[in-house]
């Protein structure tokens, strides 16, 4: 029984230390990081006083319970915390047709600067859309005037780091 309690607290020590920073971190306010200990000494002297007042089978009763509560919260703080809530290929695509509206893009600009961010030649863009080079070196130029940049690793660039500034 004493090891069963000794993972369960060495767990729980862990596990709320981690969680209560990973708040404080993510949502930028380290006043979160104190509710892990102050949540881990509450929860200590409640079970000294559940050990005091209870024992036996009650106590077993009451410590699993415990256990699978901590255990149930620790999955969903980590569904909530550390998966994504959407796939990097939405984000990609979300990020693409913010890009594309932000600066008046035509359909066929929208596609030809999608290969163009993924390093594709125009001849290369030619042939996937079975268009004439020429074609795609219109709708280049078009993409230059439309963004104001003047190349196509400046156009990357600036799709790829144009966010975060």
């Amino acid at each position: 029984m004493w090891m069963l309690a000794y993972l369960f607290l060495g767990f729980w020590s862990v596990y709320r230390i981690l969680v209560f920073s990973d708040i404080a971190g993510k949502s930028k306010m380290p006043v979160f990081a104190v509710f892990g200990l102050l949540t881990g000494r509450l929860g200590e002297a409640a079970g000294t006083l559940g050990a005091g007042v209870f024992s036996g089978m009650p106590l077993v009763i009451l410590s699993g319970a415990a256990f699978i509560l901590v255990i149930a919260l620790f999955f969903l703080l980590y569904q909530k915390l550390y998966i994504p809530a959407i796939s990097p290929e939405a984000a990609e695509k979300h990020r693409l047709t913010a890009y594309v509206s932000r600066f008046g893009l035509s359909a066929r600009e929208r596609e030809i600067f999608s290969f163009i961010i993924q390093g594709m030649s125009n001849l290369e863009i030619a042939n996937a859309l079975h268009i004439t080079e020429s074609t795609v070196k219109f709708h280049v130029g078009n993409i230059f005037k439309k963004t104001g940049l003047n190349s196509r690793l400046n156009l990357i660039t600036d799709y790829k780091l144009g966010d975060q500034g």
